[in-house]
């Protein structure tokens, strides 16, 4: 049975920087037809590696004029995520003004496997906001 995982991650570092193709699909910086920008986030990139392999992810929402607001969509091995990376505090000049909206479906093991992984390579607790009150406030969540 596949269960459903919300998680909320504070971004620290906005790198790297990507493309989107014209059919809405992520590409390397140096695509050769070029495409829109996006900042994919530490927590965000950390979460496509260690997903394995899959098709390039899909953008359900483009960015705009803010490169880091945007919601994608990757799958592999009977997991599906989808990340949304938005602003929550302040006008979003930094980095740590963006929090990753993560939800994952798929088998409670596989779940727990791949989060594991990204912990393991982000180096950091991705689940502590930088600015808690505000975090609350958009989240409805409390933390410790």
């Amino acid at each position: 049975m596949e269960d459903r995982f919300i998680l909320w991650a504070q971004v620290r570092s906005g790198t790297p920087r990507m493309r989107i193709d014209s059919g809405g699909v992520l590409r390397p910086e140096r695509w050769p037809e070029g495409g829109g920008i996006v900042y994919l986030g530490d927590v965000a990139s950390s979460f496509l590696s260690a997903l394995g392999p899959h098709a390039p992810p899909e953008f359900i929402e483009r960015p705009g004029f803010d490169e880091q607001r945007w919601t994608l969509a990757a799958s592999s091995s009977g997991l599906q995520i989808i990340i949304r990376s938005e602003s929550y505090w302040g006008f979003a000049l930094l980095a740590r003004c963006y929090l990753n909206r993560i939800e994952i479906i798929g088998e409670r093991s596989d779940v727990g496997r791949l989060v594991m992984d990204v912990l393991a390579s982000l180096g950091h607790n991705p689940w502590n906001a930088a600015f808690g009150w505000a975090f609350k406030r958009h989240t409805n969540l409390s933390i410790p």
